[in-house]
């Protein structure tokens, strides 16, 4: 009843509406969701789908209005509305410039390894802007603040495991535990030394928790 409305109108709706036309198309029975950061959010609000299990990486248990950072919070707030506002061209470098990317990247990596961390600034330089929608991304980033994985759990009724970062301060383990009560049967999977970037850092300790 107070749930938001993720089913009409926005990206987020588009990502839930595509999975489930996905999964209805292809008639696959035995779905396992996963879902990573804002991926967590579509992912839980995905949960009215017939699921066999849902793991959530990183999941975000608080929006970002309400999480650890607010003034950064509100910059980032105020760099994608502006990104709306000005021109399509501007818009498009105010997100996609190097700086604005990098700064993202260094935010989130906690590896010392000199090489990895290079080759996840790579992968960002590569792929964080490869999108096909400025407002798209715009509204996606809006839905991630001002939404979390705390708004579907009424829907959640599968087996679910958490995976989180006892480094991440986007999402942090105190969070993450509040969760993870939340949801019925839940099992919470705390990685150490790593952040939100789990899936570039220590991919084999979460695909060995997801197995």
């Amino acid at each position: 009843g107070d749930q938001p409305d993720l089913t009409a109108g926005n990206t987020g709706a588009g990502d839930v509406q595509w999975l489930d036309e996905f999964v209805t198309a292809f008639d696959i029975t035995a779905v396992h969701l996963f879902g990573h950061s804002f991926g967590s959010i579509i992912a839980a609000a995905s949960a009215g789908m017939p699921l066999r299990s849902l793991t959530l990486m990183n999941p975000v248990a608080v929006s970002s209005d309400r999480g650890p950072h607010p003034v950064l919070s509100r910059f980032a707030s105020a760099l994608y509305s502006a990104a709306g506002i000005v021109p399509h061209g501007m818009g498009t470098w105010l997100l996609t410039n190097r700086l604005h990317v990098r700064g993202m990247s260094v935010a989130m990596v906690r590896t010392h390894d000199r090489a990895l961390r290079r080759w996840i600034h790579l992968q960002h330089d590569t792929y964080y802007n490869s999108y096909t929608s400025l407002p798209g991304v715009i509204d996606a980033f809006r839905e991630s603040a001002h939404r979390s994985v705390s708004d579907y759990v009424g829907r959640i009724r599968v087996p679910t495991l958490l995976i989180a970062g006892d480094m991440d301060d986007i999402a942090t383990v105190a969070q993450e535990r509040e969760l993870c009560l939340r949801i019925p049967g839940a099992r919470l999977e705390v990685i150490h030394g790593v952040g939100h970037l789990i899936h570039y850092e220590k991919p084999s300790e979460a695909a060995a928790a997801i197995t």
